[in-house]
C-alpha cells in the first residue's frame, strides 16, 4: 500500500509475529499524555517520561486521502527533500547541528522523526520548525533523491516478494484508489522540484499535523518552545477527494505475474476488509489471523511447511485502517504445489467458520499477541506512534489496558461467529509470481470459468503489453543478431587471448575479478579482495585447478563442465556444435526495452534464460538457478552498459542479484586483447 499510514501500527504489526515469549504477569500501563493546540491548529502531544534517556520527537503530517496519479511518489519525494535544507540552514548545516547535539533526524511523506538529549530539545525543535516552515527544495538534492528512488523501484522488480506485495495492493484497491497507486520510474520522472514545492505548500499544513514529544521533558516547557517556533507556520485549506470504498471481488480472482528463473513461486492471497482502528472486533480478528497465519506457529505454517513441505515461508497479517483495512497472506511455495497450497489455505479459512478453536490454541495465540504488544511498546518509535494513534482516532487514553482486557476476554464462540463475516474464502485475490507457463496450468482448475489474469510487475494487465513474436525470428537468428551486434563472427574469432578486469566493492572492501582467456578454451581467473587473492581458477583446456585462500579444492565433473564453458572467449559462437538446445519462448519488456527471451539448455540438462534486446541484438540479462544455503536460488546477471574496443563490444557495467543480500555492481577496469599470453600461464599443477 503506497500510503504507509500509521493506522494503529502497533496493533497491526503484532499480528505478523509468532513470538514464543510468555506475557508478563504484571503489566505497567502506559503513562498518560498531555495535549494542547496552537492557534494555527498544530496539535501538540507531550509524554512526560523521565525514564527515557533520549527525547523522541515526531512531527506527523496527517495528509488527506488523495490521488497522485501520474505524479505518484510526489508526497514521498517531497518529504525526503525536507532534509535537503531550509531558509536559514542548508543540508550540511543541518547535519552539523545533529552531530554537535548528538541528535538524529529523518524525513519522509509523513514529516519528521528524530531524537536528542533532553538538554538539546530547544535546538531540535527550532531546527525542525525551520525545516517545515521554510523548506528550500534545492534542485541538485531533488535530482539525487529522485534518482535514488528510481533505482530502488527498478531494484524491487527483481524481488518477487516485493512485486507480489505491491501488485496485490493494486488488485485489492484498484489502480484509481490512492492505496492502489504504485510509484514507477515514469511517475518519478514526471516530477520536478517546483512541483514538489507547490505540492508541499498546498498540503503540508499545521492544522492537519501533530507534534509528539516524549521523554524527560515537562509540558510547560514544550508549550513555550512549540509556540515560539511553530506558531509562524500558517494555516491553509487542503483539497479533499472522495474515493469509493474498495470491495472484495464478486468471486475469487486468480492472477499471475510472469517472472522467469525463480526456484520457487511467491503466492499472495488478500482481501479488503472493513476494520477501523480501535474497533471492538480488532482483537478478535487479530487472534483469528494469528491462529491462521502466525509465523512458525499458525495453522498454515504448521500444515504447509512442517507437515507437507509445500512452502518455505508462510505469513499472514491484518491491517486496520479508517478508509479500508486489509488481510494478506504471503508464502514462498514450490512451483508444482501452488494449487495444493491454495486448496489447503482456503480449507483452513473455511475451517475457522465451521470448527470451534481449541482452548489451548486460543491461549497460545493470546499470549503471543500480548507479548508482542508489550515488546513493541518498548520501541521508542512505536511508542510515539501509539500516542499519535490515540489522538488521531480519538481513542481512550488507557487504550493499552482496554486492548489487553479485550484480548483476554475473547472466547472461541466469538471467534467462530466473527470468522463467518470477516474474510470471505470465495471472494479473495490470489496472486502468483513465477513462470506463467508453469503456474497457469496449476491454478487454472481453481479459477472461475478457468480464467487466469496476467499482470506485469507494476500491476498493468498483460493484454495491454502483449507483443507478437515475429514469424521470421528463430533462436539461432537471435544468437546471430547478438554476435553481429558485439562485433561479428570474423572479429570475434580473431581474438586469440583476452584479459578482462572487473572491479566492485563488497562490505566496504574493493574486489577485483581478473580473468585471462586464451583460445580455444583456457582460463586463469583470480579474485582479489583488499589486494589479497581469495580464489583462483585455472583451466588448461582439459584439467582444472581451484584454490580458495591458497588451498586446493576438489573439482567434480559438473564443476569442470562449468569451468570449461566459462573459459570460452565467446560461448555463443559454440552453442550449436557443443550440443546446446535453444528455445525462443517469447518477447518481454525489460526496463522499457523489447527483449527476446531464450531458454538455453546445456548438454547435461541444466537450463538458463537469456534476454536479448530486440532492436540492438545486445544481451541484456541472464537468469540461472544456482545452489544456495536453503536450496536453489535464481541469480540474475544484468548487463547495464557496453564498451567497444577494437570493434568488439564488451560488458562495461554488470549487476548481479540473488546470490548476495544486496545487488553487486561490477565495473570494467581494463581490457587487453591479443597480447600473446603464453600457455604456461594456464599450467595446472
Amino acid at each position: 500500500m503506497k500510503k504507509q499510514v500509521i493506522l494503529f501500527s502497533i496493533l497491526c504489526w503484532i499480528t505478523t509475529v509468532g513470538l514464543q515469549a510468555q506475557q508478563s504477569e504484571a503489566y505497567e500501563p502506559m503513562p498518560p499524555y498531555q495535549r494542547f493546540d496552537l492557534e494555527n491548529g498544530l496539535k501538540v502531544i507531550v509524554i512526560e517520561n523521565p525514564a527515557l534517556q533520549e527525547v523522541y520527537l515526531q512531527l506527523f503530517v496527517d495528509l488527506p486521502l488523495m490521488g497522485e496519479r501520474q505524479l505518484t511518489g510526489m508526497a514521498e519525494l517531497t518529504g525526503r527533500l525536507l532534509m535537503a535544507g531550509a531558509k536559514n540552514r542548508n543540508a550540511a548545516q543541518i547535519a552539523e547541528t545533529l552531530d554537535t547535539t548528538d541528535a538524529t533526524l529523518s524525513s519522509g511523506r509523513d514529516g519528521l522523526f528524530g531524537s536528542c538529549p533532553p538538554d538539546n530539545i530547544g535546538t531540535m525543535l527550532h531546527m525542525m520548525a525551520d525545516i517545515v516552515i521554510n523548506p528550500s527544495f534545492p534542485v541538485p538534492a531533488f535530482d539525487s533523491i529522485r534518482q535514488t528512488m528510481i533505482s530502488d523501484v527498478l531494484s524491487s522488480r527483481s524481488d518477487p516478494t516485493a512485486i507480489a506485495h505491491k501488485v496485490a495492493a493494486v488488485l485489492r484497491n484498484g489502480s484509481e484508489h490512492p492505496y492502489g497507486e504504485l510509484i514507477t520510474p515514469q511517475t518519478l520522472n514526471n516530477l520536478t522540484a517546483a512541483r514538489c514545492s507547490t505540492f508541499y505548500y498546498n498540503t503540508f499544513k499545521p492544522e492537519m499535523s501533530y507534534l509528539v514529544v516524549a521523554g524527560d521533558v515537562n509540558t510547560d516547557q514544550i508549550r513555550v518552545l512549540a509556540g515560539q517556533y511553530f506558531e509562524p507556520w500558517t494555516r491553509g485549506s487542503g483539497l479533499l477527494e472522495y474515493f469509493p470504498t474498495p470491495e472484495p471481488p464478486a468471486q475469487t480472482k486468480i492472477s499471475v505475474i510472469h517472472k522467469i528463473g525463480m526456484a520457487q513461486a511467491v503466492l499472495h492471497l488478500s482481501s479488503p476488509i472493513l476494520l477501523n482502528p480501535g474497533s471492538a472486533n480488532l482483537p478478535r480478528i487479530q487472534m483469528l489471523n494469528q491462529i491462521l497465519g502466525g509465523e512458525t506457529t499458525g495453522r498454515l505454517y504448521q500444515k504447509l511447511h512442517d507437515e507437507k513441505n509445500f512452502a518455505f515461508r508462510v505469513l499472514s497479517e491484518v491491517e486496520a485502517d479508517p478508509q479500508i483495512g486489509n488481510w494478506q497472506l504471503q508464502a514462498t511455495v514450490r512451483s508444482n504445489k501452488v494449487d495444493s497450497f491454495c486448496m489447503v489455505a482456503l480449507e483452513e479459512i473455511k475451517r475457522l467458520r465451521t470448527e470451534k478453536i481449541p482452548q489451548a490454541e486460543l491461549i497460545s495465540a493470546r499470549r503471543q499477541l500480548l507479548a508482542a504488544f508489550e515488546q513493541d511498546l518498548d520501541r521508542p518509535q512505536s511508542m510515539i506512534r501509539y500516542y499519535l494513534d490515540l489522538a488521531r482516532y480519538k481513542l481512550p487514553t488507557d487504550y493499552d489496558v482496554i486492548y489487553r482486557k479485550q484480548l483476554n476476554e475473547v472466547t472461541a464462540d466469538e471467534l467462530q461467529e466473527i470468522a463467518d463475516s470477516w474474510l470471505k474464502f470465495n471472494r479473495l485475490h490470489i496472486l502468483a509470481v513465477g513462470n506463467k507457463n508453469e503456474l497457469a496450468p496449476e491454478l487454472k482448475p481453481l479459477a472461475i470459468d478457468s480464467t487466469i489474469y496476467f499482470f506485469d510487475s507494476f500491476g498493468k494487465p498483460e493484454e495491454e503489453l502483449a507483443i507478437a513474436l515475429p514469424q521470421d525470428i528463430d533462436p539461432a537468428g537471435v544468437i546471430d543478431h547478438y554476435l553481429i551486434a558485439i562485433g561479428g563472427k570474423e572479429k570475434l574469432e580473431a581474438v586469440r587471448d583476452l584479459r578482462v578486469v572487473m572491479t566492485t566493492h563488497i562490505q566496504g572492501m574493493s574486489m577485483q575479478i581478473d580473468m585471462t582467456q586464451k583460445a580455444p578454451a583456457k582460463m586463469n581467473m583470480r579474485v582479489q579482495i583488499g589486494g589479497n587473492v581469495v580464489n583462483q581458477t585455472i583451466f588448461d583446456g582439459e584439467k582444472a585447478q581451484i584454490k580458495v585462500m591458497g588451498k586446493p579444492q576438489p573439482v567434480d565433473s559438473a564443476t569442470l563442465a562449468g569451468i570449461k564453458e566459462q573459459s570460452l572467449l565467446f560461448p555463443e559462437l559454440h552453442y550449436l556444435q557443443m550440443g546446446y538446445s535453444l528455445q525462443l519462448i517469447g518477447v518481454e519488456m525489460l526496463d522499457e526495452k523489447k527483449a527476446y527471451v531464450l531458454d538455453i539448455t546445456r548438454p547435461g540438462g541444466k537450463k538458463f534464460t537469456s534476454y536479448f534486446d530486440a532492436d540492438t541484438g545486445l544481451k541484456l540479462r541472464t537468469i540461472a538457478l544456482q545452489p544456495g544455503p536453503a536450496g536453489e536460488i535464481a541469480v540474475v546477471d544484468d548487463i547495464l552498459n557496453y564498451k567497444e574496443m577494437e570493434g568488439i563490444k564488451f560488458p562495461a557495467l554488470k549487476k548481479s542479484s540473488g546470490m548476495m543480500p544486496l545487488p553487486l555492481e561490477m565495473e570494467l577496469l581494463s581490457l587487453e586483447i591479443n597480447k600473446g599470453v603464453d600457455d604456461s600461464f594456464f599450467k595446472v599443477e
